[in-house]
């Protein structure tokens, strides 16, 4: 009888809070269907959420999302360009993705970023890129960039900026823009605000303390975003980055596994807020240009010592209660 007792405690106990869920997304559930694929979704959101190490081998995109990467180019220039196969291996890079941060990319020549372009995607214009405020200071006269694909990402450019950083905290300024999917229903479309990184290469454990006020202040700059991914090169392994107090619940997405051509280090990560950013797909790793090309170490390290880094997002926003734009509005509202 006991036992009859708890099982009948059990099955109210689930049923409650299947109400309640059910209840909670009820603007979501018009019929059986649409329960049992909104459960299946979050199970899967979940199981993704919490696996052990994000590094998906690379396959073909699908429609339902984008892919957003970073890639140190490592001081990127025309002489460097002349070499058909760095040439040819950087258009193949940025051609796989709808938004890429690049950086080391030098400035001397402020037309190479569009000739290069122009040359790959066959002077179409389906690629553009914005570019943030030159480090003068090392001496290296590089920037960090962002090049996208019109056909897949919209640039708001009112909306892109290099961190200000008066007291010289990050050598090398973070620069921001904001982006929203083209695939998707404008009012229902995934936007965020992605920060591309680049932590000085002397000292990065140094700066590594910037990353939760940096990404503090893209949140707060007006623009009601809560969806700020911070991609770029850290200096640091991943599990560096899980245990420096950055705050802000950032995780990084890419673990246990190499971002250099040498395999011997782990420098490039995506951060997210995995609560705000629940448009997360689950799927992030390498684009390892070496093994896909049929490169020897020697040829590869011509292109850079760093291999691509990326994360896929799905084009639209999650719509569940509580977004963190909402939330801090409404706390800003009731003060």
């Amino acid at each position: 009888m006991r036992i009859g007792r708890i099982l009948i405690a059990l099955v109210l106990i689930v049923t409650l809070a299947a109400g309640g869920w059910a209840l909670l997304h009820r603007d979501q559930i018009h019929s059986p269907g649409d329960l049992f694929r909104l459960a299946g979704d979050q199970i899967d959101k979940v199981r993704k959420q919490f696996a052990p190490s994000h590094t998906a081998s690379w396959r073909g995109n699908s429609r339902g999302v984008i892919r957003i990467a970073s890639f140190n180019t490592r001081g990127l220039d025309e002489a460097r360009l002349a070499n058909p196969l760095v040439d040819t291996v950087l258009a193949k890079v940025i051609s796989q993705f709808d938004v890429i941060a690049l950086q080391e990319v030098r400035v001397d020549d402020p037309w190479l970023l569009t000739r290069f372009l122009k040359r790959f995607d066959n002077e179409t214009g389906q690629f553009d890129f914005v570019m943030g405020v030159p480090d003068t200071d090392s001496g290296e006269n590089v920037c960090n960039v962002f090049v996208y694909n019109r056909a897949t990402i919209t640039l708001d450019n009112e909306r892109h900026y290099s961190v200000n950083d008066p007291d010289n905290l990050i050598q090398r300024k973070p620069l921001v823009a904001w982006f929203r999917a083209v695939n998707a229903e404008l009012d229902g479309a995934f936007t965020f605000s992605l920060v591309n990184v680049q932590l000085n290469p002397l000292s990065p454990k140094n700066e590594v303390l910037q990353i939760g006020p940096v990404f503090r202040a893209v949140r707060g700059d007006g623009r009601s975003e809560d969806d700020v991914i911070m991609i770029g090169d850290f200096g640091v392994p991943a599990a560096y980055l899980k245990e420096a107090e950055i705050g802000g619940g950032l995780a990084p997405l890419v673990r246990s596994v190499a971002t250099s051509t040498a395999g011997d280090a782990q420098p490039d990560n995506v951060l997210i807020d995995s609560i705000a950013t629940s448009e997360f797909s689950g799927e992030a790793g390498v684009f390892d240009f070496m093994k896909i090309c049929n490169l020897t170490l020697a040829e590869a390290q011509l292109v850079s010592d760093h291999l691509p880094v990326w994360a896929e997002f799905y084009i639209r926003e999650n719509t569940s209660p509580g977004r963190v734009a909402e939330s801090e509005s409404a706390n800003q509202a009731d003060r």
